[in-house]
C-alpha cells in the first residue's frame, strides 16, 4: 500500500476519533448538566459508566489505528501478553531509514495510562469500579487523544508530504 493511501486511511479514522471524543464531551456535559439542573435524576454511577464506555472506545480506536498503520508500514508486533504496551512503544521510536516516530513522549504517555484504565474498566469484577476514578480520568483521557489526533496528522501529513514538510512532535518520543 502506498503512503499516500496508508495517510487517507489514517485521516478518515482520525475523523471517526475525533467525532468519539466529541460524543464524550457531549454526553459528560449533559451528565454535568444533569448533576447541577436536576439532582434527584442524576447517577454518579450511571455517569461513570458512560465515560468509561467512552474511553475504552477512544483508547481501543487509537489502538487499532495504530496497529493498522504500523503493519502496513512493515512493523513487527508479536502477539505476547504485553503486546498493547509494545504497540505504544513501537510506535513512540523512530526507525531510521523506515519511518518516523509515530507518538509524542505527551501521546505515548496518555495512551500508556488509558491502557491502565481500560485494564481497571474491563477488570471490574463484582463493580467494584470507584465512579469518582473514572471521572477525574477524563480530563487525562480527552488530552491523551487530543495529543494523539494531532501526532497521527502531522505523521500522515509526513507521509503526504515528506518528513521534511511534516510538522515536528511536540516532545521526542520515549528512549
Amino acid at each position: 500500500m502506498s503512503e499516500q493511501a496508508i495517510a487517507a486511511i489514517v485521516k478518515r479514522a482520525l475523523g471517526r476519533l475525533e467525532a468519539e471524543l466529541e460524543a464524550m464531551d457531549e454526553d459528560h456535559r449533559g451528565f454535568e448538566r444533569t448533576r447541577t439542573e436536576g439532582p434527584t435524576f442524576y447517577s454518579e454511577r450511571s455517569h461513570a459508566l458512560a465515560m468509561a464506555s467512552h474511553i475504552q472506545g477512544l483508547y481501543s480506536q487509537a489502538e487499532n489505528l495504530l496497529k493498522q498503520v504500523m503493519e502496513q508500514l512493515g512493523d513487527e508486533l508479536r502477539k505476547t501478553e504485553a503486546w498493547h504496551k509494545q504497540l505504544l512503544e513501537i510506535a513512540a521510536v523512530e526507525v531510521p531509514g523506515v519511518r518516523s516516530a509515530i507518538l509524542s513522549e505527551q501521546a505515548f504517555a496518555g495512551l500508556e495510562s488509558m491502557l491502565r484504565m481500560r485494564h481497571v474498566i474491563r477488570s471490574n469484577y463484582a463493580g467494584d469500579l470507584k465512579p469518582a476514578r473514572i471521572l477525574e480520568f477524563i480530563p487525562d483521557a480527552r488530552a491523551a487523544i487530543e495529543h494523539t489526533i494531532s501526532d497521527l496528522h502531522a505523521f500522515a501529513n509526513g507521509l503526504i508530504h515528506g518528513p521534511d514538510d511534516a510538522p515536528a512532535l511536540t516532545h521526542p518520543a520515549p528512549k
